[in-house]
């Protein structure tokens, strides 16, 4: 190691001596280093991003994490000064931290409404996970011993997303007159794509076999689909030289793409003007539609999930399925109809008409006893017919 450390006394130096040889017999020496949190995650992000291949989705989420929730309160703290009480402080102060406190790295003035909408816990959960993968590549490049992230990961905020039922799904796409929205809502119902894959879908061959979605189409949004491409043929034929072929499925007059936010935005103004309806997010229909699938597949979770292209079937079921009051009070009634269904009674509790002969359980323990092996095979079968 060619880096000095210099201190007051000679007593303090012969101190430090001391502890560096211990560490050193014992393995745990670690060189100093005044690398800062914000140094090493800027560093270590792009590495990582090379290394698994990552989406530029994924990397600019990631980027945003660090830039946002994690640099302004520890990224001027050296590495090997941090310990876990400044984590656990992190997470305390992200918790009464609004949304979109900072954007890019840079501060933001929020009103006053802005300001009583906080970070959620399932925020917070990711920034623990982030720095918990961070943290451990640290240990790998001999920057720390230890790691200081707490084993205990704050916990999410799990909240029901509110979702259509089968009656809702069709009576809103029938009110939808706009002809984007209406197939970007089509599609999502019928195929249960995510919002950005509505927007995505290219008209030509992939590159991958990865790359492959394969949707089942109903007949319905089969016919509507000839109908879009014929627009399609018409906005080009209006301006050949002028019209920009972006190659994708929906596109603006122009041939444009259309961009997610767009969407977005169409979708809340319908929704503006349709109040009788129950107030969702896009990607709700997602789920309402992943919801109905389970339902009238009789809860086949491998063949939803090829539609939905889950990785796995619990992320389906944990997160996609939702509970509705029209299959609890099906299911209450197959239950009531099975469970107090016995020959000549009406009810687990029936009173025995006036005349009818009665045995108590005392009497008809005794029988058993007494009875023949037959007798016996007899009297349990009765009991449990």
């Amino acid at each position: 190691c060619n880096k000095w450390e210099s201190f007051s006394t000679k007593e303090e130096a012969t101190n430090r001596k001391k502890q560096i040889e211990h560490e050193l017999a014992n393995g745990t020496f670690l060189i100093p280093s005044t690398i800062t949190v914000k140094e090493f995650l800027m560093e270590w992000l792009p590495k990582q991003c090379s290394k698994h291949k990552w989406a530029p989705c994924t990397y600019q989420s990631n980027l945003g994490t660090v830039q946002n929730l994690i640099i302004p309160y520890i990224g001027d703290m050296q590495m090997q000064k941090l310990k876990l009480y400044h984590l656990e402080d992190l997470y305390s102060t992200l918790s009464k931290t609004p949304c979109g406190q900072y954007y890019e790295g840079k501060k933001q003035v929020l009103s006053e409404k802005q300001q009583q909408r906080f970070l959620s816990g399932t925020t917070i959960h990711e920034v623990h996970r982030l720095l918990r993968t961070a943290f451990q590549y640290a240990v790998e490049w001999g920057i720390l011993i230890k790691s200081p992230v707490p084993v205990d990961s704050p916990k999410k905020s799990i909240q029901e997303r509110a979702i259509w039922d089968a009656d809702e799904m069709w009576a809103a796409l029938a009110s939808m007159e706009d002809p984007i929205l209406h197939l970007a809502v089509h599609l999502t119902l019928v195929g249960a794509l995510r919002e950005g894959s509505t927007t995505t879908l290219v008209l030509k061959k992939t590159k991958t076999a990865s790359s492959n979605r394969t949707i089942f189409m109903t007949a319905v949004l089969k016919e509507e689909l000839k109908h879009w491409f014929k627009r399609l043929e018409m906005d080009e034929a209006v301006e050949p030289e002028r019209y920009r072929n972006s190659g994708m499925l929906l596109r603006l007059p122009n041939g444009l793409a259309v961009e997610p936010i767009l969407i977005r935005k169409k979708f809340i103004k319908w929704q503006d003007e349709h109040p009788e309806f129950t107030r969702i997010v896009f990607h709700g229909l997602r789920h309402s539609s992943a919801t109905y699938q389970l339902m009238i597949s009789g809860g086949d979770v491998k063949a939803v999930q090829g539609t939905t292209g889950h990785a796995t079937a619990d992320m389906l079921v944990n997160t996609y399925a939702h509970i509705q009051q029209s299959s609890r009070v099906e299911l209450g009634k197959k239950f009531e109809s099975g469970f107090y269904a016995k020959p000549d009674t009406s009810s687990p509790q029936a009173v025995p008409a006036a005349g009818e002969p009665t045995i108590s359980m005392t009497a008809l323990l005794e029988l058993l006893k007494d009875a023949d092996p037959e007798m016996k095979a007899k009297l349990r079968l009765a009991l449990l017919t």
